[in-house]
């Protein structure tokens, strides 16, 4: 590699983005639309969306690095609640428990699972 060529980006480097990507799209996925989606009248005009309490988060355990929910607590005020999971199996068991969370990251297949079985909401 000569000086003028930057260093590539490490896979933890590229996995942090990733994640960091994901958790800002499926944040951004969490606001409130109507039934009616004409209600707030003029569509282009920002909708205020406050924090109704804290953020319970599933994941995976050591996903994300505490830096990015430090972030988000003092951007929304809010406290983020992080609860793990180490398989599918796993996560399943804690939703069939009971336990609600606001976020989840299933896998693909286990996502189509949990809402032919109405057990997750998309929004």
């Amino acid at each position: 590699m000569s000086p003028e060529e930057p260093p590539s980006p490490s896979r933890r480097a590229l996995l942090r983005s990733g994640v960091a990507a994901a958790l800002g799209t499926g944040l951004a996925g969490c606001g409130f639309l109507p039934e009616d989606r004409n209600a707030f009248g003029n569509p282009d005009r920002p909708i205020d969306v406050k924090a109704d309490g804290d953020l319970v988060y599933f994941n995976w355990a050591d996903f994300v690095t505490p830096a990015v929910f430090d972030g988000f607590e003092k951007e929304y005020g809010v406290k983020v609640i992080q609860s793990n999971f180490d398989s599918m199996e796993g996560m399943a068991a804690k939703l069939n428990a009971g336990n609600r969370y606001d976020i989840i990251f299933p896998t693909v297949k286990w996502a189509q699972r949990l809402a032919d079985g109405r057990r997750l909401l998309l929004r």
